[in-house]
């Protein structure tokens, strides 16, 4: 679904990075993205000096997406509902990628990677393509998050020669496995009711690129009988504190690595990835028995952070900033109990948790400056987005010039 940007104020250093910033709304939120710091968009203070004009990409406002359950001790950060009509590729980068690792045998496209009914779909099919003989998709968020607790409900595919994952890493620009790779969940597709989860860490203390890792192999049983996890959704998840880590298959706790002297718990903030390879070292390659096409089904994945008790800080990154706005904006009208956005505390998102939020933004960012980029709870029109887009275009066409 649209979601709504406020207002932000970029540098020439910011705007001058983007080279296609006409085409796509991916670009404005790549741009802002240049000045986040975790998910939240720095908020300027008085010292700043802006170059450019401010940008305007607060959209209609958007319908609310389904009620999150409430977690006790963890406010809801980030989510991916996947129910819009097309995969959110500001939220996502859908690789392109011939090679990868672990003599895995898939070319990852973007057409491998669709919505349909609701559910992020990755395809592998057996199309040959540039020496490839299967096809797949690999997505990586755009956004990289702290330490905090990701979950993902996820329908898996099956038989011989499929690997799916849901796992975290900051694989812009660092050398595997520096900084700690997280695999929340990897699956067999030959082993329908055997699940795992792993932790890798750098063998010597920031070298690349030998490592050390533990596992843990997860079965379940119902009425008797093991749980086919290709049989239908289940959720993974793991909640990673500062020292430790815990992973859950449906809510159950299966696995805990705890920070010693040997084993090293990195707060070095990731990216979310998901993909479906195809063959390779963890399961072995397609044979005579595999079935095409596979579908792994991704229903959403959610990423909540440990309160921080900050007054506006609504998405739990220490800072109050334009990103605690957009977080009030979504669940703008929700009730429940210990909902991020609920600052005052009465059981509703509503105009005092705004209030609240822009008070103290005001006050980091000063009352002079901040009158004229704080977002008012109201929408603007998509006419007003639109001159504010043509107004910074032509100031890079200038810039270029």
């Amino acid at each position: 679904m649209p979601r709504p940007w406020p207002l932000i104020m970029f540098n020439e250093p910011i705007l001058s990075s983007c080279d296609d910033f006409s085409s796509s709304i991916r670009c404005w939120k790549r741009l802002a993205r240049a000045g986040c710091r975790n998910r939240g968009i720095v908020a300027f203070s008085q010292s700043v000096r802006p170059n450019a004009v401010a940008l305007v990409l607060l959209a209609l406002a958007p319908a609310a997406p389904a009620q999150v359950p409430d977690v006790p001790g963890w406010q809801l950060a980030w989510q991916d509902e996947f129910s819009g009509p097309n995969l959110d590729t500001g939220e996502w980068e859908v690789l392109t990628r011939q090679d990868s690792y672990n003599n895995e045998q898939q070319y990852y496209l973007p057409a491998q990677a669709a919505i349909a009914g609701g559910n992020l779909r990755i395809t592998a099919t057996n199309l040959p393509i540039a020496g490839k003989q299967y096809r797949s998709a690999r997505l990586e968020s755009w956004d990289v998050f702290g330490p905090g607790q990701f979950e993902a409900r996820i329908d898996l595919p099956t038989t011989q020669g499929m690997w799916p994952a849901f796992w975290l890493f900051p694989n812009r620009n660092i050398d595997w496995p520096l900084g700690g790779e997280i695999d929340i969940l990897e699956n067999r597709g030959s082993e329908p009711t055997v699940t795992s989860s792993a932790y890798h860490w750098p063998a010597q203390p920031g070298q690349c690129c030998a490592s050390q890792y533990v596992s843990h192999s997860y079965t379940a049983s119902a009425d008797g009988s093991p749980v086919d996890f290709h049989a239908g959704f289940h959720t993974y998840a793991v909640e990673w504190e500062e020292a430790e880590l815990r992973f859950y298959v449906d809510g159950n706790l299966h696995f805990t690595v705890a920070e010693s002297g040997e084993t090293p718990i990195f707060a070095t903030p990731k990216n979310i990835i998901l993909n479906l390879a195809v063959g390779g070292n963890f399961g072995g390659d397609p044979d005579g028995t595999t079935v095409f096409p596979q579908y792994m089904d991704v229903d959403y994945v959610r990423v909540w952070h440990r309160p921080t008790g900050l007054l506006g800080d609504y998405n739990g990154d220490n800072f109050v900033d334009a990103a605690d706005y957009v977080v009030w904006r979504r669940s703008l009208g929700e009730s429940g109990i210990g909902l991020a956005a609920d600052g005052s505390g009465n059981g509703t998102v509503g105009q005092s948790d705004y209030d609240l939020w822009r008070a103290r933004f005001e006050t980091i960012l000063g009352a002079a400056s901040s009158s004229s980029i704080v977002p008012e709870p109201g929408t603007l029109s998509l006419a007003a987005v639109g001159l504010v887009s043509m107004s910074l275009v032509r100031f890079l066409h200038k810039k270029k010039s």
